[in-house]
């Protein structure tokens, strides 16, 4: 049996020891730490390549807040999935426990019910992950001047650029401290490797080289941990189906080919992933906004420049200002 806690590979398990990521943890707790004095924190904006533990770290801080204090409300969101003002403030009100009636309301009167839930609270904070996926930045303006209590807002992104699209009255209401997230090293991912191996896997079905080829993968990467692991866990599982008692270095050496053929591809989800399969042989922003009507042209923009980013497209310059997007 290879597996012992198949678990521990899950996309939303938050170990109890982070590795690599002490100072980050530090420097997001401190600009949480005046909620706890009754004071106004340091709104935060996250951003660094894929895999390299930013939700991982905020996601940590959050279960931390909800141990320690009664008074200071948590909330996390994915705005891959809650993408709009209405879904957000929805999202926002469920996590605090308000009741949302089927037939809705307007996002003003979940704002005046918002203030009556945190009337008695130190404060929020407030994590939007994939902040640039946000079809109506109004939403961080709503946010940081309509509830009525201190208020930390984290926003978490791939895209270093995200604040130049949003308005100067919204930016400067958010005026976030940046945090980078720079891609591990080897031996971080190694590490990490190591601590979720000794809990996932069963004794004697791994070895060191193992873990190391796979740290190896996740550096070449782009020093991206979550594909170390993939590469660890389709290893583990490819030797369990072959019913063998060790995970090799030929095995991990088979698996890898896969994940670079489908590593960014399966990283895609909802309406990046149909950008992405709607480009075919090319097509320009244009082209690509007319397929999807009901999306802002900001927003296929920035799902173009983190295609881009991911290696996936690349840009050919047509005449002016234009460009034909294509696949690598």
């Amino acid at each position: 049996m290879i597996f012992k806690n198949l678990h521990m590979f899950d996309d939303e398990f938050i170990p109890n020891k982070i590795i690599g990521r002490e100072k980050e943890i530090y420097d997001i707790s401190s600009a949480i730490r005046p909620l706890f004095n009754k004071m106004p924190g340091q709104n935060l904006f996250i951003f660094g390549p894929p895999g390299t533990g930013k939700t991982l770290c905020a996601k940590h801080v959050l279960t931390e807040i909800s141990k320690s204090s009664k008074k200071i409300y948590p909330v996390y969101i994915n705005c891959w999935v809650n993408r709009t003002r209405p879904a957000i403030m929805y999202k926002i009100m469920k996590s605090l426990g308000d009741f949302v009636p089927r037939r809705g309301i307007s996002p003003d009167e979940m704002i005046d019910d918002l203030n009556r839930t945190l009337s008695d609270s130190w404060g929020v904070v407030i994590v939007l992950d994939e902040i640039d996926k946000t079809e109506d930045r109004e939403i961080l303006y709503d946010i940081l001047r309509m509830l009525n209590t201190n208020i930390v807002l984290i926003g978490i992104s791939n895209l270093n650029s995200f604040e130049i699209d949003i308005d100067d009255r919204i930016l400067s209401t958010y005026s976030p401290k940046r945090i980078e997230f720079k891609p591990y090293s080897v031996n971080e991912i190694k590490k990490i490797l190591e601590e979720r191996a000794k809990y996932a896997l069963s004794p004697g079905s791994y070895n060191d080289d193992v873990l190391g080829l796979c740290a190896a993968i996740g550096y070449n990467a782009g020093g991206d941990a979550r594909v170390a692991l993939n590469a660890l866990l389709s290893s583990a599982k490819e030797a369990q189906m072959n019913n063998m008692e060790k995970i090799t270095t030929d095995i991990v050496n088979k698996v890898r080919q896969e994940l670079f053929v489908r590593k960014h591809v399966n990283d895609l989800k909802g309406l990046e992933k149909k950008v992405y399969d709607c480009i075919g042989n090319g097509k320009t922003s244009s082209e690509i906004h007319n397929l999807f009507p009901d999306v802002t042209e900001r927003t296929i923009r920035n799902i173009l420049s983190k295609l881009i980013n991911k290696n996936m497209l690349k840009r050919i310059k047509l005449n002016g200002n234009r460009y034909r997007y294509v696949k690598r």
